[in-house]
């Protein structure tokens, strides 16, 4: 029975790891890995009980599956039975699965999308055992003989107490605000072409937007617009985008870097072009 048991922790737990494989390969394509990881160190009081609630729900599934089957096997229950009764209310608990990854994907809410997915695992783990208890199944597992509690009342708590904790988490997140500081646009000159970059959007939860633009009258502007680099407050970030063209008498286009943590004191547009030319605002 351990054994067995076992199997089914082993499968909550690669499902676990999955999800943050999922958070770590998207946040980090999208922001840096270096801020995956940041976001996941200031947040780690959240992203731990999300990550092991999903978790648990998919070793619950997998348990009260093969307990259903060997129901079936002995007779106790019918096939027809297992359909309506407790296939039907384990699928309702398949939606609760899927918010659960969205918490660790949205970033301007993201702690109280974090608070919602645990809720969602909450509700669904305790939906899992109520029918668990409603079918008599059992696996011999200690942690589905908690379903000897009065399941029906925890799970109609854990609905109220659960659109209480979303509420006040969406109520007291105070999304990234700008910095209201319109910042002037920078003009440097090399090798005959005129460079100018004047930032769009700058504040802290959000990727900084800049625009470039190069012109000249002779020859081409053949240079990498995207291996630019953006130090803001001493720490240097790589584009993420360049939305222009590559050569020409004249380019035009926005350069996207990774959000800030903080809101920018000091930021600095660095490009190369023969030597290194530094375009730089205080806020």
């Amino acid at each position: 029975m351990e054994l067995v048991f076992s199997k089914h922790v082993l499968r909550g737990t690669a499902a676990s790891l999955l999800l943050l494989a999922i958070y770590f390969a998207i946040v980090g394509f999208l922001q840096g890995i270096g801020y995956a990881m940041t976001r996941f160190i200031e947040l780690w009081y959240l992203m731990v009980p999300l990550v092991a609630g999903f978790g648990i729900q998919i070793a619950l599934f997998s348990m009260i599956k093969e307990g259903m089957k060997a129901r079936m096997a002995s007779g106790g229950v019918s096939a027809a039975s297992m359909v309506a009764c407790c296939a039907h209310h384990i699928t309702d608990a398949v939606p609760l699965l899927g918010a659960s990854a969205l918490g660790v994907l949205l970033l301007q809410y993201q702690s109280a999308f974090l608070v919602l997915g645990i809720v969602s695992n909450g509700i669904g783990i305790l939906s899992m055992l109520r029918q668990a208890k409603r079918n008599g199944i059992e696996t011999g597992s200690r942690f589905l003989a908690l379903a000897s509690f009065d399941m029906e009342s925890l799970v109609r708590a854990s609905y109220v107490l659960g659109a209480v904790a979303i509420a006040a988490a969406f109520i007291l997140t105070v999304p990234p605000q700008p910095t209201g500081i319109t910042l002037l646009t920078v003009s440097k000159e090399a090798g005959g072409i005129v460079f100018e970059a004047r930032p769009l959007s700058v504040s802290s939860g959000s990727p900084i937007k800049i625009e470039l633009t190069a012109n000249t009258h002779s020859g081409s502007i053949d240079i990498d617009v995207g291996k630019a680099k953006l130090s803001v407050d001493g720490k240097v970030l790589g584009a993420l985008t360049w939305d222009g063209p590559m050569g020409g008498h004249h380019v035009k286009g926005t350069l996207t870097f990774p959000a800030p943590e903080t809101p920018p004191k000091e930021m600095a547009l660095l490009l190369d072009y023969g030597s290194q030319l530094s375009f730089q605002w205080r806020l």
